[in-house]
């Protein structure tokens, strides 16, 4: 099962996911990374921060990137 890593990019600053997780498929790894987006978000909008200029680098570890989820992409606001 191939791992996955959801490295964070803010203002242009890439902080590396060092851990990783297993999933079966990219699309799976997807649904996660959306997942934890709207954890992410939430967390952030009690704290007053305003996450939407976020993005996930999702990578294989091969290192091919599978996507890249900009957090306001996954968020609907109204």
């Amino acid at each position: 099962m191939p791992k996955y890593f959801f490295h964070l990019r803010t203002d242009g600053i890439l902080e590396l996911d060092e851990v990783g997780a297993d999933f079966q498929s990219d699309d799976l790894a997807m649904l996660d990374a959306s997942n934890a987006v709207r954890e992410m978000v939430l967390d952030a909008v009690v704290s007053g921060e305003t996450p939407l200029v976020q993005q996930f680098e999702i990578t294989r570890e091969d290192g091919l990137i599978v996507s890249i989820l900009p957090f306001k992409a996954v968020i609907r606001l109204g």
